[in-house]
């Protein structure tokens, strides 16, 4: 029975990467005769919704069978992924080029990478490029924005608070933007991010809780303001407020 083979591979993800491409890919063109090789490209959006995106790259979507045009949803964040079969990777990367070229067009700065690409390394340089520093205080993300800031900035983060979701501010009044404003003029970060929810009572759930959780953003200045119709603290949610609130950063640095 030469129709299957079963192949135990290592779990650690960087050593079954390399086997998978470099010998277990090889064994099975070679035993089952596969000429055909499929390659993909994955555009990281951020900013848009699936839905959105949907509309803004119908016809690509709809014109499109090799190479195709699939979206994929996480929270807060969307890929874009194209995908093409030829003979070799360099035939079907040359059909994926223009399909990617015209996606980049219609989304534009939403665009913030491909493949591997995350939003962090994308928030970090241009950070640098301007010589800022940045700070964060947060309640509902519970440090993740934080940890995520440290990430992309490096040496450059100043500094995290993380606080509870307080009685005392549990309506929304500019809480943000005063918590932002009041953190850049304490330890001179020259960008600050803020996130504050509020939770509306007995509601539940780890994804998409009911409530309103706001982003804001001082650059210099500048001040730029969000609202998102959720404020749960599981981690769907926490997730995707961070990468909200790193797109906004993103969105202020690029101006």
């Amino acid at each position: 029975m030469n129709w299957a083979c079963c192949v135990p591979s290592p779990g650690v993800p960087l050593e079954l990467k390399w086997l998978f491409e470099h010998a277990l890919v090889p064994l099975l063109r070679n035993r089952y005769h596969l000429a055909e090789t499929i390659t993909y490209r994955v555009l990281k959006v951020v900013g848009l919704g699936e839905s959105a995106i949907d509309d803004q790259i119908g016809e690509p979507i709809a014109a499109s069978s090799n190479p195709n045009v699939g979206v994929l949803a996480h929270p807060g964040q969307v890929d874009v992924r194209v995908a093409a079969k030829e003979a070799s990777a360099a035939d079907a990367a040359a059909l994926i080029e223009p399909v990617e070229r015209e996606v980049r067009r219609i989304l534009g700065e939403h665009v913030f990478g491909a493949d591997e690409d995350t939003l962090e390394a994308a928030v970090g340089p241009l950070l640098r490029a301007r010589t800022l520093t940045v700070a964060s205080h947060e309640d509902v993300t519970g440090g993740m924005l934080a940890q995520t800031l440290s990430t992309a900035a490096e040496g450059d983060f100043l500094q995290g608070i993380v606080t509870s979701l307080g009685a005392e501010e549990a309506s929304d009044g500019g809480v943000a933007a005063r918590r932002a404003a009041d953190l850049a003029a304490r330890c001179g970060a020259g960008a600050t991010v803020a996130v504050h929810g509020v939770p509306l009572p007995g509601g539940g759930g780890e994804n998409l809780r009911p409530g309103q959780t706001v982003v804001a953003v001082v650059v210099g200045d500048r001040v730029e303001e969000r609202r998102f119709g959720w404020a749960g603290t599981g981690t769907a949610d926490r997730t995707r407020t961070t990468r909200y609130a790193l797109a906004l950063l993103r969105e202020a640095l690029l101006r």
